[in-house]
Parts: C-alpha cells; sequence; structure tokens
C-alpha cells in the first residue's frame, strides 16, 4: 500500500474498530449504524509468513542442515549458548550462575574462560606461579 501500512495490519485495525463500533452500539453510546459494517476487507495476495518461536525456528534450521540431536539436546544447546554470549558481553559470572540455577560456582565457571577480561587481572598484578 501507498500508506506504508500493509494490507494485513490494515484488515486487523478494520476488524478492530468494527468490534469497538458494535461494542459502542450494544451498551447504547453509538446511536447511529456501524460506519465499518459495508466497508470490505482487503484482499491480501500472499499469506504472511507464520510466527516461529526461536526453538521452531533453531529446529528447523538444524532439519534445513541435516543436524540430528538426541531428545533434550536442543533446549541444552540454546541455554548454552545464552550462557557463552552473556559472558562474552561481560555478563558477571555470579548473575549468570543465578540465571541458570547452577548451585555449584565451578558448574558456572566453565564459561568464565570467555570473559573479554578473563586473566586481566593476573597479567597486571603478576604471575600466579
Amino acid at each position: 500500500m501507498d500508506s506504508g501500512i500493509s494490507e494485513n495490519t490494515q484488515n486487523h485495525e478494520q476488524a478492530y474498530l468494527t468490534a469497538v463500533f458494535n461494542e459502542l452500539i450494544r451498551q447504547g453510546h453509538w446511536k447511529g449504524k456501524n460506519p465499518l459494517e459495508k466497508l470490505r476487507r482487503l484482499k491480501i495476495d500472499e499469506p504472511e509468513l507464520p510466527f516461529q518461536s526461536c526453538f521452531s525456528a533453531f529446529r528447523s534450521a538444524l532439519e534445513r542442515g541435516g543436524i540430528k540431536l538426541t531428545k533434550g539436546q536442543l533446549t541444552h544447546i540454546c541455554r548454552h549458548t545464552l550462557a557463552s554470549h552473556f559472558v562474552m558481553n561481560g555478563g558477571h559470572i555470579l548473575t549468570l550462575q543465578k540465571g541458570l540455577g547452577h548451585s555449584d560456582l565451578k558448574l558456572t565457571m566453565r564459561y568464565a574462560h570467555l570473559a573479554p577480561d578473563y586473566l586481566n587481572e593476573v597479567a597486571e598484578k603478576g604471575s600466579l606461579a
């Protein structure tokens, strides 16, 4: 459309406004007819792409790549990726521990090597040896 609004959005907005007028009429706040009742919806040439959750999109990508995972691995990979990127972007390891629900910090420390400043303090203040 020239206005930059998609046909689908236009149809949704029209449906919402029609519903508002119908409710106003039902409650007696609008005395006339629904001004939108004879307005036709716009014909949409192509169906819009369906919404996919991140898991279903990831699963589709794995299928296209011919990658087979055992049950439960998809969630594990997404969780591990989130944790890795959290640390690489400067997230605090204790915050990550809480977010992942690890009872022992040792479990969370496997991500520490991904931190941008990992071991900088050792280099600045002297060796461990």
